[in-house]
């Protein structure tokens, strides 16, 4: 599948370009404001052409679809022409950068017909799907609690663009393996305007219980991202998004991590975090028209979802 790219910072950079390969995507084409830098990342990366502006991309034709990763608020004036255009598009998370802008691209996007899919890869790395399929066996009984541990280092600025940037990725686990919250309860604590430690209190829909440990006063290098379900008399648990853990009432713990020793694509890095079999499903949806895993209705309960724990934050 032919594909241009909007977008040329440091996460594009180091997790999207690298996984396009793998997952069976050809680069065409990059988009940057600067043209200088949309250059340099298409000869890095193989693409044939460039462009500083969408209107080009477009008019150049030659592609399948479109991918797009740029500051949150920038996505709607970007994919909108990219929907009037007839291209499938794949944004990174949350998608915009409101939920009414989201509600306008989903709008847009059933209007036109055009699938857009919302980059919430940790539901397609590895350790998540086996939790996933363990959580949703017959013997496991209920989803009854989950708890998430989400903490980072310092850098994602105000309150607002930290929640809708980075802990949504913990929220739309959350939504993934324990269904829609009904309710949110929060405390914040502020230590500077780039350091903010938060605690959830979540009732799902189901009657499930969970609790929610986010923040920015953590480090990059330490255990980073935990999640725990529990079922009945049963549980899962994933660590730094590679290590699962599935335990029964009685008997042996089963522990499923890569083996990184192995230079295969399961364990690759990109493969591993959900980058690879993410877009590779979104090759899917565009050529095969598959249902999309992570569509734009379901990143706008992702990013509802945030709204009500920043209402929650007061």
């Amino acid at each position: 599948m032919r594909v241009g790219f909007i977008g040329c910072g440091r996460h594009a950079t180091t997790a999207l370009y690298p996984s396009l390969r793998p997952a069976g995507l050809e680069l065409v084409a990059t988009c940057a404001r600067r043209f200088d830098r949309a250059e340099q990342i298409a000869k890095a990366f193989g693409a044939a052409r460039a462009y500083d502006n969408v209107t080009a991309l477009i008019a150049g034709g030659d592609l399948d679809a479109v991918l797009v990763a740029l500051p949150p608020e920038a996505y709607l004036e970007v994919i909108l022409p990219l929907l009037d255009a007839g291209l499938p598009v794949f944004c990174e998370k949350p998608g915009a950068g409101s939920l009414e802008q989201l509600e306008r691209i989903d709008a847009e996007s059933n209007a036109a017909g055009v699938p857009v899919m919302v980059g919430y890869m940790k539901r397609f790395a590895r350790a998540y799907r086996v939790a996933s399929d363990f959580s949703r066996r017959d013997d496991f009984g209920r989803v009854t609690s989950i708890h998430c541990k989400f903490l980072m280092g310092p850098g994602f600025g105000s309150l607002r663009n930290y929640v809708i940037d980075n802990p949504v990725h913990a929220l739309d686990l959350m939504r993934f393996l324990g269904g829609e919250v009904a309710e949110v309860q929060a405390r914040y604590l502020r230590l500077d305007d780039t350091k903010h430690a938060l605690s959830l209190l979540l009732a799902f829909e189901s009657g499930a219980v969970g609790t929610a440990q986010l923040g920015t006063t953590g480090s990059f290098f330490q255990e980073n991202e935990l999640l725990e379900v529990v079922g009945e008399e049963h549980s899962v648990t994933v660590t730094n998004v590679d290590t699962v853990v599935c335990r029964r009432p009685r008997g042996p713990v089963e522990v499923d991590r890569p083996s990184y020793t192995v230079p295969l694509t399961p364990n690759l890095t990109g493969t591993v975090m959900g980058f690879v079999p993410e877009l590779a499903h979104f090759k899917a949806v565009v050529l095969d028209g598959v249902p999309c895993k992570s569509d734009i209705a379901s990143a706008r309960k992702t990013l509802a979802l945030a709204e009500q724990v920043l209402s929650a934050l007061g």
